[in-house]
């Protein structure tokens, strides 16, 4: 319980001493994503109930499991684990 409070503070210092609310991802958690389109530098963005999730490697088209890695409060940094459907493979 000490662990989960001390994680929370962090967490509310880290994003500026704003409180994180309703963020549905995780950091460490798997989440099995759509790439719905490419980003700026080619990295693939997925969204989970309208925010925002940052996918390096990804491809549009691409159906995904990944990692989270990275949580913020307005997006999240994952890593592909698995390629469940290859958007030029049908």
């Amino acid at each position: 319980m000490e662990n989960e409070k001390i994680k929370y503070l962090i967490d509310i210092i880290n994003n500026g001493g704003k409180e994180l609310k309703n963020i549905p991802v995780q950091k460490n958690k798997e989440y099995i994503v759509n790439i719905m389109d490419n980003g700026f530098e080619g990295e693939g963005i997925a969204k989970i109930e309208d925010y925002t999730i940052f996918i390096p490697g990804a491809i549009k088209g691409e159906k995904i499991k990944i990692l989270i890695v990275k949580v913020l409060s307005s997006h999240a940094f994952g890593k592909i684990l698995e390629i469940i459907k290859n958007r030029l493979i049908q």
